[in-house]
């Protein structure tokens, strides 16, 4: 699986924004351009996920995803002022999820003979 690039991502969803909506940006009003840029797309689900929640509007694809990003997680976390706990229960949780599947189909398989 290949590890998503959130800050390639976020790039190319700016990209997209100002080509379709034909912003141009020049010296003279580049620091204008970033802060509207920056108040409208916070909440803009095609480019945060902000406004409703969900930038994928799927579980399965925001998984996969979060996969191999829990630096960024952690970092992320460590910013808005979150109590890290939380990271370590959810790579606990990760972890004791594959668990209860592996255990639960060999319990399947030997004990349903």
């Amino acid at each position: 699986m290949k590890t998503y690039n959130y800050l390639e991502n976020v790039k190319e969803d700016v990209r997209n924004y100002i080509e379709e909506n034909k912003i141009v940006v020049t010296s003279s009003n580049r620091e204008e351009v970033e802060q509207e840029l920056n108040d409208t797309l916070f909440v803009n689900d095609s480019v945060t996920g902000n406004a409703s929640g969900s930038y994928t509007f799927s579980t399965w694809q925001a998984e996969e995803n979060l996969c191999h990003n829990f630096e960024l997680l952690t970092e992320a976390l460590t910013e808005i002022g979150c109590d890290l706990s939380y990271l370590e229960k959810v790579q606990r949780l990760a972890t004791l999820q594959y668990v209860v599947i592996f255990l639960g189909r060999q319990f399947r398989r030997y004990w349903t003979k």
